[in-house]
């Protein structure tokens, strides 16, 4: 009997398998409601276009065809972006102290004239010759010293968030926070930090502080302490509880615990969470700029504006380069931290 009762159950587990199959109603009604959807959105935002406006500027590239709907656009910008200018000519008016005998070393006095748009005519006129102070290099340094400007503001909303985040994280790691109230505060602080976009956030602390690198660095606390404030709490709550348990156990309070068993389990993440803010800071201060907080991203819209596009070029070469540069070093100093 008992033989007979192992049987029929052994037959009801494994006869009664049923696998769920991989294609059904349910996946199918879903897909098609799904592409009915992202069809109509494509429509409503004229996403139709692109596949014809790419094969068309392809093929104008290749030889094959004549012209493409976008092939004027990119021509107009590339003869524009390239090459790359970095010299600057300033009117000799506006240098205070200069000698037109002895400009200063690797710069020279060029004359060249001023003209002046006749809109009734709708020609250019030349009004006259005036003399240029020329630097073959003068508007590179001025980007560079602008992009050193733009990592220190980088490193400064970063340094900021980071002293923010801490507490914030203990006070939103479960089992850490003194009660259920704190920590929703605390997570919905993180959430509503995070929420706002940098360019938002800028622009209104601009028209609070006014322009420079205040809005900028309080723009990037603010962003990054919110999500820096989620990943450390998150971390926290997920770190090794054996060690915990142990110190616990041995009469140790709970910032005891998150100094000698939390911590040094979830240091090197920091780190790694740190490493990558700060390079995305630097990428979010070259764009808040445009709306005047401070940095490279100030220059950039000038110029854009201006319709400027050598010395446009070359404030993106050296956008470029330096976050290119700053990954590189990240790399190492997170190689070496970790070896």
């Amino acid at each position: 009997m008992a033989h007979t009762k192992q049987s029929t159950a052994t037959m009801t587990g494994a006869d009664g398998w049923q696998l769920r199959p991989q294609v059904n109603l349910s996946l199918i009604v879903t897909v098609l409601t799904v592409s009915l959807l992202l069809a109509w959105s494509a429509q409503r935002n004229q996403l139709t276009r692109l596949p014809g406006q790419l094969v068309g500027g392809v093929g104008e590239a290749a030889g094959l065809l004549p012209q493409s709907e976008i092939g004027p656009a990119i021509r107009k910008m590339l003869t524009g972006l390239f090459p790359p200018d970095v010299s600057e000519k300033t009117d000799v008016s506006r240098v205070e102290g200069l000698d037109l005998k002895h400009p200063p070393l690797f710069c020279r006095i060029v004359y060249e004239p001023v003209k002046s748009y006749d809109a009734l005519q709708g020609v250019w006129r030349t009004l006259d010759t005036r003399p240029f102070l020329y630097d073959p290099i003068g508007y590179l340094k001025r980007v560079l010293l602008l992009m050193f400007q733009t990592i220190e503001i980088a490193v400064w909303g970063t340094l900021l968030a980071l002293f923010t985040a801490v507490p914030l994280a203990f006070f939103a790691a479960r089992g850490y926070t003194p009660n259920k109230a704190t920590y929703l505060l605390a997570r919905g602080l993180a959430s509503g930090t995070r929420a706002l976009p940098e360019m938002i956030s800028a622009l209104v602390l601009v028209m609070i502080f006014g322009f420079g690198a205040i809005p900028g660095v309080m723009a990037l606390a603010i962003s990054t302490t919110g999500f820096l404030g989620k990943f450390l709490a998150e971390d926290i709550e997920n770190a090794d509880p054996g060690p915990q348990e142990a110190l616990r156990c041995l009469g140790a309070n709970k910032l005891k615990v998150l100094r000698y068993a939390v911590f040094p389990q979830v240091m090197p993440q920091y780190v790694a969470y740190m490493q990558y803010m700060f390079e995305r800071n630097v990428r979010a201060a070259t764009a808040i700029g445009i709306v005047g907080a401070g940095g490279i991203g100030m220059e950039l819209k000038g110029r854009w504006d201006m319709f400027d596009f050598s010395h446009f070029s070359t404030v993106m070469i050296v956008m470029l380069v330096t976050v290119l540069a700053l990954e590189r070093l990240s790399q190492l100093i997170r190689s070496r931290l970790i070896a």
